[in-house]
């Protein structure tokens, strides 16, 4: 191989040497930027996540699915349609099984300032041979109501206890997402109340 050959070759491997960092250089950068990003909306959606207090809680209702209609004496003031919309959230297929269920009404105040209503639906099985499985979700929005209603479910001892709230949002790009913490809600609404709520 002649010289103008090895030097021709040299440039070449400098040139491809140099794109290849150049590209490395704007890859890193803009992943290290979407983690920034990232990580200063969390820290801003942690510093913005609410504090609740409860302030009143309503008469539990007690109720029975039997797998296809609702009984119990309080079939007429508790809200059937919310409980039914839990459970086909959670997983439809427990429609088809009886359940025991318990709701109760709370009022909470949010951040020291704002008076929120939410609802409490604890779920067991009203039968022998099944079991309520627990599974691993944050949460779920609830289908056909007009309001952004959130269910945050809580399996314990084989029960299984869902705060329905309206949380308060915050906007990341053109998606709008819920403040939900879940620690807190449990701590300072649902552990309080969860004695009351065993059906």
């Amino acid at each position: 191989m002649n010289k103008s050959a090895l030097y021709i070759m040299h440039l070449t491997c400098l040139f491809c040497t140099c794109n290849a960092q150049s590209a490395f250089s704007q890859t890193t950068e803009k992943a290290l930027l979407h983690k920034l990003d990232t990580l200063q909306t969390v820290a801003d959606r942690k510093k913005n996540m609410p504090a609740y207090r409860i302030l009143s809680s309503g008469q539990t209702y007690s109720l029975l699915w039997t797998g296809k209609v609702f009984s119990g004496t309080d079939n007429d003031k508790a809200d059937t349609r919310l409980a039914k919309a839990v459970v086909k959230g959670l997983n439809s297929e427990w429609l088809k099984h009886s359940l025991k269920i318990a709701i109760k009404e709370v009022l909470v105040l949010e951040d020291s300032v704002k008076q929120t209503a939410v609802t409490i639906i604890a779920l067991k099985s009203a039968e022998t041979k099944w079991c309520i499985n627990s599974f691993d979700t944050e949460y779920f929005l609830l289908d056909d109501f007009k309001s952004p209603i959130h269910a945050i479910p809580y399996f314990i001892d084989g029960n299984a206890y869902i705060v329905c709230i309206i949380p308060p949002c915050f906007i990341v790009g053109n998606e709008v997402r819920p403040y939900i913490d879940r620690k807190s809600l449990f701590e300072n609404i649902l552990k309080p109340l969860i004695d009351s709520l065993i059906p």
